[in-house]
């Protein structure tokens, strides 16, 4: 099979250039189970399904966890898993709100508060003053942060950022691509 025009669509440049390195390291081994896997992935993550990847919506949340967990309670203490005729649904969903506005009431003692900032754990509040502690170099350029990775062999040095972006989309092998990628990361706040 030839691996040249495998013409992926609606990627992003940097995915599609990871796709092409990816596949141009593989294709190129005798191993026959190699090849069909890369085949597999070209047409199954490459032609039919690429819109599979995290960076696909930027700026949306990457799971929609908390509405399921809603819709999770909403099924197991009201519908029942069932679907409901429209007017019994409206006397379930009275029910759910009278509920859910009593348990919320700041009044009482045992009160369920709603959340208007996040909880941070104790390990979190832990890992992140072990990693202030580190003294990672943190550079900034154009409200960008970029700090160097666990994987990057020296620290990040503006000679290396330059470095960094100049590399950006002009990988020549898959390895380079891994090092560049994944050796710099940078936080938009």
């Amino acid at each position: 099979m030839t691996y040249v025009n495998y013409r992926p669509v609606k990627i992003s440049r940097r995915l599609k250039k990871a796709c092409t390195l990816f596949i141009d390291k593989w294709s190129k081994t005798t191993d026959t189970e190699v090849k069909e896997c890369v085949d597999y992935f070209i047409t199954h993550w490459i032609r039919s399904n690429n819109s599979w990847y995290e960076g696909i919506a930027v700026g949306h949340p990457s799971t929609n966890n908390g509405l399921e967990a809603t819709n999770a309670v909403i099924k197991q203490e009201h519908t029942f898993r069932e679907r409901l005729p429209v007017g019994q649904f409206f006397i379930s969903l009275e029910d759910l709100l009278h509920k859910w506005s009593v348990a919320r009431n700041p009044a009482p003692v045992n009160c369920i508060p709603f959340k208007d900032a996040p909880s941070i754990s104790l390990f979190a509040w832990t890992t992140a003053f072990q990693w202030v502690m580190g003294k990672k170099v943190v550079l900034e350029e154009n409200n960008l942060y970029y700090v160097a990775s666990e994987h990057m062999k020296e620290p990040l040095t503006k000679k290396l950022l330059s470095q960094f972006k100049n590399k950006e989309g002009k990988w020549k092998t898959f390895a380079e691509f891994k090092y560049w990628n994944y050796g710099v990361w940078t936080i938009h706040i």
